[in-house]
């Protein structure tokens, strides 16, 4: 989507997963010093492609995973009427959505 960018907190967007409290804290640290916010902040993009990954485990029958979303904005949500409704359409997913900002 052209404007639209999103950036996995450990670097590597083909595989965002970090592990744990001491992996998101290690990849944190990690992308600081590269990464520049700034507007216009788009969460539903995000949340739904996380929803789509807990949908896809949940239908495979991968009860023991579950999905933690983790957004750290620079400010006010863009797109809040999409981002509520994708966070309702997430509700019953095996995730968690928190947004810092």
């Amino acid at each position: 989507m052209a404007g639209i960018a999103s950036v996995s907190l450990n670097g590597n967007p083909q595989d965002p997963d970090c592990q744990g409290i001491q992996g998101i804290l290690a990849a944190y640290h990690q992308c600081i010093n590269s990464v520049q916010l700034y507007g216009p902040t788009n969460a539903s993009p995000i949340i739904g492609n996380v929803a789509r990954m807990a949908r896809e485990a949940l239908h495979q029958q991968q009860a023991k995973d579950y999905y933690i979303l983790l957004l750290i904005t620079d400010g006010i949500l863009t797109d809040m009427d999409q981002t509520i409704h994708m966070i309702i359409e997430a509700s019953e997913l095996p995730m968690s959505i928190i947004i810092v900002g």
